[in-house]
């Protein structure tokens, strides 16, 4: 695995965690009462830079690593992990991921189920829920990349290799 292929993993992840991230912002944002216009146009910005910076991470991987020269001066231009590939790398990463995603949620939603039923506030219903429902599907998130992750693996296998030739 040479430098550059570690630091296009390191990006198409960090990018994958930016849109998990952004979908629950965008969730949490649209659940609470919007009261006019400006906060409607602030959201359908916020959602368009949101956008932008995840295309720009996930698809444009080498683009970055030739504006930041991220892969250039140094010593030894390959990274040797024995019986230790590129596709390894990204399959353990969207399993630690999807477990990361699991676990904290499944916490959070544990929490508010519990405060839910205990103080029984009938007037925050629809907050409560909307929040319970994000903590829902980022649990779901999670096991779709734990049970997806060689499909995810493939899809950026093939992205490499048609960045490759």
């Amino acid at each position: 695995m040479t430098v550059r292929d570690l630091f296009r993993i390191i990006i198409r992840i960090g990018g994958l965690y930016f849109f998990i991230y952004a979908i629950t912002i965008f969730f949490m944002s649209v659940s609470f009462t919007l009261k006019g216009i400006i906060e409607y146009l602030v959201i359908i910005g916020s959602l368009g830079i949101s956008i932008a910076i995840i295309y720009l991470l996930i698809a444009k991987a080498d683009y970055i690593i030739d504006f930041f020269k991220l892969d250039k001066n140094l010593d030894n231009s390959t990274i040797s992990f024995p019986n230790f590939n590129t596709n390894s790398v990204i399959n353990v990463v969207a399993f630690l991921f999807g477990g990361y995603l699991i676990l904290i949620n499944s916490a959070e939603l544990i929490i508010r189920i519990i405060t839910k039923i205990k103080f029984r506030k009938e007037d925050e219903f629809s907050s409560d829920f909307s929040v319970i429902s994000l903590h829902i599907i980022l649990i779901l998130v999670g096991f779709l990349l734990i049970t997806f992750r060689k499909n995810i693996t493939h899809y950026f296998e093939k992205n490499d290799t048609k960045h490759s030739s």
